[in-house]
């Protein structure tokens, strides 16, 4: 197959997946029935939704990542960390300056977050054709296009869906290091690992667990040069988390990395409901 061909097959099955997100959003997610105790406006969104909603809202205001948590002042913000809030921003700046109402604003964010499905589902197209061609590529883009686990977070304003680009860009990225053993692969997987760090903290885990054992383990490579590959790499997520971990040294009392959201984690997942009870688990 051409590199044209590919192309536009590739296209084709992007459109196709924009498509159907766009339908399960105007249908579905749009009307979404999940009452929140968090929202005092009573409309019903999940927390997660609220906390970036308004994270986006409050970049545009100029209040940075100080707003409103459940009831109470706006304070200082680091649940979750920062790419999120940073992809919605600009629909809520157009929100903004268009007028728009809070419905017709979450609607664009809801479109912002299927547009970064659909990047899934070319990475997902390009990777399969890094490691066994074009028509291997093209399968992997169209599964990805309909598999559900994917699909069903696009229509929802959370982070699931920029993790998971982040996941397929540093895999990608990790592919084409081990191809083409360059310094610059080397450091867009890091750079890209970094990204879905900031989407999602625990991603960082990528560096130890898959950027590093690849680069060792480039075949027929010297040893200095596999080396060099993954410091690059490293080096490169490194420096891109480094600006929100320094800035939230200067924010709290106590050490926040990427986020603090470890304490409600454990608290909501390792209470007596989870043990007894009806809600057993």
């Amino acid at each position: 197959m051409s590199r044209r061909g590919f192309a536009l097959s590739l296209l084709i099955i992007a459109a196709i997946a924009l498509s159907w997100r766009v339908t399960y959003i105007l249908t579905v997610t749009r009307h979404q029935d999940t009452p929140s105790t968090f929202n005092a406006k009573g409309t019903r969104n999940s927390w997660d939704e609220l906390y970036y909603r308004n994270g986006a809202e409050a970049l545009v205001n100029g209040d940075g990542f100080k707003f409103p948590e459940v009831f109470g002042l706006a304070h200082e913000q680091a649940q979750h960390p920062p790419l999120t809030n940073l992809a919605l921003a600009p629909a809520a700046w157009i929100a903004k300056r268009a007028g728009w109402s809070a419905d017709t604003t979450s609607l664009a964010m809801r479109f912002t977050v299927a547009l970064g499905g659909v990047a899934v589902v070319v990475l997902a197209g390009l990777l399969g054709r890094e490691i066994l061609g074009p028509r291997a590529g093209l399968i992997a883009a169209g599964l990805a296009a309909v598999y559900p686990n994917l699909w069903v977070n696009d229509g929802l304003i959370m982070s699931e869906t920029f993790a998971t680009l982040g996941v397929a860009a540093t895999t990608y990225w990790t592919y084409r290091m081990i191809s083409g053993r360059t310094m610059a692969a080397a450091a867009l997987a890091g750079l890209m690992c970094g990204l879905a760090a900031l989407a999602r903290s625990e991603l960082l885990l990528l560096v130890p667990m898959m950027l590093i054992p690849a680069a060792l383990r480039i075949p027929r490579l010297e040893r200095s040069r596999r080396l060099q590959l993954a410091g690059v790499a490293v080096l490169a997520a490194g420096l891109t988390v480094a600006p929100w971990i320094a800035y939230n040294a200067t924010r709290f009392d106590q050490t926040v990395t990427l986020s603090y959201g470890d304490g409600g984690v454990f608290a909501g997942a390792n209470c007596d409901v989870t043990y007894h009870g009806r809600e057993l688990g």
